[in-house]
C-alpha cells in the first residue's frame, strides 16, 4: 500500500470540466472528516457521489464518503457507497484497499460470503496478510458449524476459515465422526495450533506493565460502536496501537478494559476481578462518583492516575500521581496570554463567551489571567450579535456552535483589526467559510493534528491497515497516552518522577505532544494555530 494513501494528498495538476466546484467540494469534505465532523462531510460527498463522475478525485471522494457513514453508524449507506465505489472504478489504483473496507462492513454485520468474496477478488499478494487478518477477526463470530462449513467449501484455501471451524468443532459437547475427521484433517492440513501465550512469573502474573482502562466501553449497549460510544473504542483502538508499538521496541505492556459507567457499583466490582491488583496505572474513570472510589484505591497503593478528557483541575488536586492530560482553561489561557506578549499586543482585552457555562467560565478565568499581567478588561459579555468596536490589544473568544463564525463576520463587518484569539470549538468544520480566518486569528488548539508530520502519516497508514478506518481524534489521543506513560514506566515506578520531569516530549507523539515538568501535574502544551495556504500551522505553544 503506498505510503500516501492514508494522507489523502490532493493532485494539483487535476484537470477536469467540474474541476474547480468538485475540487473544492472535495477539499471542504476532507477538512471535515480529518476534524471528526462526519455529518458535515458526508453532506459534502453526498453532491459528488451521486453519480459516476469521470475525474481521479471521484473515488477518494466516494471511499471518504463511505468512511463517514460507517463513522455516524449508518452502514447500510457505508455498503452501498463502497459497492458503488467498486463497480464504477474497478481500475482504480487503490481499489484493493476499497474491497478490504467493504469486505469488513459486510462481515462485521454477518454478510460473511459477501465478505470473503471481495477478499477473494484481491488479487495482488501483498494484501494476503491484511486478507487473512480480516478473516481472522471475523470467522470466530459464525456461529454455526454448518455455516462455517458452507464458508470453507466455497473457499477451502483459507486458514482462518479452517481454524474458526476446528475451534467450533472442538467446543461443541457432540459431534458426528464425519467432523471430527474434519477437524483433524484441517488441524493437520493448516497446521493449526494453540496460540502462544504471554510469559508469566512463577506467580502467575504477565510480565511487563500492567494498565487499567476505567471507560464507558457500553458493553451492555446493543451496539457499543454507535457515534454515541465510538469515541471510547476510537481511545482504545489508538491505545492498541501504542501497546504494540512499545511490544516491538522490547515493552511488554497489557491493557485491561473495564466498563466503568457513571456507576460507583461497576468499579466495585472491578475490583473484584483477576488481575485488578497487578495494575501500576489506571486511565479514568470519566464520571465522579466511580473516581472517588478509583483515587482512593490509587493513592493508598501509590498508583499512578491519567485523566484522558477532562481538564479538571480539582481532579489532580492533593495527588501527586495524578495527571490531566487535557490543559485547564487557566493553562490555556496563559498559553495565549503568553504567545499576545510575544506579539508586543497591547495590555487591553474584549473577552466574550457563548450561551454554555463552559464558555462563560473559561472566559472568567481569561479575565483573570490577563488582570493579573496588567491588562485593561474593556468588556466583559456574552456575545450575541451586538456591533464589536474597533480597539488597541485583542479580542477573546470561547465558544462552540459555530459561533466563532458570527463573531469574526461581525468583526469584519465593523472593521475590527484588532488580533483575535478563539477556542478552536467555536468553529464547526462543515459551516465555515475559511476566508474569515485571517492571519489575525489565532485559534487555542489542544487537538491539533498535524497531518504533515512523517509520524503522523505513518501512524494513519498502519491505524488503516489495522482497524481498516482512518482514525479520529480520539485514537490519536488514545495512542498518545499509552505510549508516553509506557515509556516513562518502563525503567521501574523508581524512575518514572525522574523521567516526568525531564520536560517536553514531542517528536514520537501524534498530537502536540507532553510535558509534565511542572509543579501541578497537566501538560504544559497547548497548540496555538493559524490558518495559512489551505493548512492549519502552528505558531505558538
Amino acid at each position: 500500500m503506498k505510503k500516501a494513501f492514508l494522507t489523502f494528498l490532493l493532485l494539483p495538476g487535476l484537470l477536469w470540466a467540474q474541476s474547480i466546484d468538485y475540487l473544492s467540494q472535495y477539499k471542504e469534505g476532507v477538512a471535515l472528516f480529518k476534524e471528526g465532523n462526519f455529518e458535515g462531510a458526508s453532506a459534502k460527498f453526498s453532491n459528488l457521489t451521486n453519480k459516476n463522475y469521470d475525474n481521479k478525485v471521484a473515488p477518494y471522494a466516494f471511499l471518504y464518503a463511505a468512511q463517514s457513514a460507517e463513522k455516524k453508524g449508518n452502514k447500510y449507506q457505508a455498503k452501498i457507497l463502497y459497492r458503488n465505489l467498486l463497480t464504477y472504478y474497478p481500475n482504480w489504483d487503490k481499489i484493493d484497499e476499497a474491497r478490504i473496507l467493504y469486505a469488513q462492513n459486510n462481515l462485521a454485520d454477518g454478510y460473511y460470503e459477501e465478505g470473503l468474496k471481495a477478499l477473494h477478488e484481491i488479487e495482488n499478494e501483498k494484501y494476503n496478510g491484511l486478507k487473512l487478518q480480516v478473516m481472522e477477526d471475523h470467522m470466530k463470530n459464525v456461529k454455526t458449524i454448518a455455516a462455517l462449513k458452507q464458508l470453507y467449501a466455497k473457499y477451502p484455501n483459507y486458514r482462518p476459515i479452517a481454524k474458526a471451524l476446528v475451534n467450533k468443532i472442538q467446543a461443541n459437547r457432540y459431534n458426528t465422526k464425519a467432523d471430527l475427521e474434519m477437524s483433524d484433517m484441517l488441524t493437520n492440513r493448516f497446521k493449526l495450533s494453540e496460540e502462544e501465550k504471554p510469559k508469566t512469573t512463577t506467580k502467575g502474573k504477565a510480565e511487563g506493565l500492567h494498565f487499567g482502562l476505567l471507560l464507558p466501553f457500553e458493553l451492555q449497549a446493543s451496539d457499543p460502536t454507535l457515534p454515541a460510544y465510538r469515541y471510547i473504542y476510537d481511545l482504545y483502538a489508538g491505545m492498541q496501537m501504542a501497546q504494540e508499538k512499545l511490544g516491538n521496541e522490547g515493552t511488554a505492556l497489557y491493557l485491561h478494559p473495564f466498563d466503568i459507567k457513571n456507576d460507583a457499583n461497576a468499579y466495585k466490582l472491578a475490583e473484584k476481578k483477576p488481575g485488578f491488583e497487578e495494575i501500576q496505572l489506571f486511565v479514568g474513570p470519566l464520571y465522579a462518583a466511580p473516581n472517588s472510589l478509583a483515587q482512593k484505591h490509587i493513592m493508598d497503593k501509590n498508583l499512578i492516575q491519567v485523566h484522558p478528557t477532562s481538564n479538571n483541575l480539582d481532579l489532580i488536586k492533593d495527588h501527586k500521581n495524578a495527571f490531566l492530560v487535557q490543559p485547564s482553561h487557566a493553562q490555556q489561557a496563559n498559553k495565549a496570554l503568553d504567545f499576545a506578549a510575544k506579539e508586543g499586543w497591547a495590555k487591553t482585552v474584549s473577552i466574550y463567551y457563548g450561551d454554555s457555562r463552559k464558555d462563560s467560565l473559561f472566559a472568567s478565568i481569561y479575565a483573570g489571567e490577563a488582570k493579573k499581567r496588567g491588562y485593561t478588561v474593556l468588556e466583559f459579555k456574552r456575545f450575541t450579535t451586538q456591533k464589536l468596536k474597533p480597539q488597541k490589544g485583542h479580542l477573546f473568544l470561547a465558544a462552540d456552535n459555530n459561533l466563532g463564525v458570527k463573531f469574526l463576520q461581525n468583526a469584519a463587518m465593523n472593521q475590527v483589526e484588532c488580533e483575535i484569539i478563539m477556542t478552536a470549538s467555536s468553529l464547526s468544520w462543515d459551516r465555515i467559510n475559511t476566508s474569515v480566518l485571517t492571519e489575525k486569528v489565532a485559534l487555542i488548539y489542544p487537538e491539533f493534528v498535524n497531518r504533515n508530520r512523517e509520524v503522523v502519516q505513518e501512524f494513519e497508514k498502519a491505524y488503516f491497515d489495522k482497524h481498516f478506518a482512518l482514525p479520529s481524534y480520539y485514537s490519536y489521543l488514545g495512542y498518545d497516552i499509552v505510549y508516553y506513560f509506557g515509556n516513562r514506566l518502563k525503567k521501574g515506578k523508581s524512575s518514572f518522577d525522574r523521567e516526568v520531569n525531564r520536560g517536553e516530549y514531542i517528536d514520537d507523539f501524534l498530537l502536540g505532544g507532553y510535558d509534565f515538568s511542572k509543579k501541578v501535574k497537566q501538560n504544559d502544551i497547548v497548540p496555538i494555530v493559524k490558518f495559512r495556504d489551505q493548512n492549519f500551522e502552528e505558531v505558538y505553544r
